[in-house]
């Protein structure tokens, strides 16, 4: 079995800055047709749990298909071979290595936050999920922060 490095396929990636802009301005757009969504729905994306997992959705789809679409256009068609995407049992290990990631970040951040008394910042994500106490609302969130916004951002 050969197995090509990482940078065999990148450097014959397709991938501009203009594509990368565009997979970008998806995102934003996937955010706004999100938020008018959720509003339709009769939700708040600044308030609800509800609303803001409409929103994370959305970005996180349209950055998704821009991605699909110029890997289909000017790609070889494989989201593997393109973008390196590749979800196999083996990659599993990095959900937890993620948490331990930003549980370290955050015994860093918290102090350094303090001390330069940035901790009266407004955070509507963290106020919206500080909020939410009902069991539907914590699942909608923990799908959105753990698996549909890191997978949206690391495409």
């Amino acid at each position: 079995m050969t197995v090509e490095s990482p940078q065999r396929y990148l450097a014959a990636s397709p991938w501009s800055g203009s594509r990368t802009v565009g997979v970008f301005v998806a995102w934003l757009m996937g955010g706004l047709v999100g938020g008018v969504a959720a509003g339709l729905a009769g939700f708040d994306p600044f308030v609800d749990a509800a609303g803001l997992t409409v929103v994370i959705a959305f970005q996180s789809g349209a950055a998704l298909l821009a991605v699909t679409l110029y890997s289909q256009s000017a790609g070889s068609g494989s989201l593997t071979m393109d973008v390196g995407l590749e979800l196999k049992p083996r990659h599993w290990f990095g959900i937890p290595l993620g948490f331990a990631a930003q549980w370290a970040a955050g015994l860093i951040l918290i102090p350094l936050v303090e001390m330069l008394n940035l901790s009266d910042a407004p955070q509507a994500v963290s106020e919206i999920a500080g909020g939410t106490i009902d069991t539907p609302g914590r699942v909608l969130l923990f799908i959105s922060f753990v698996i549909v916004g890191p997978l949206g951002e690391e495409v």
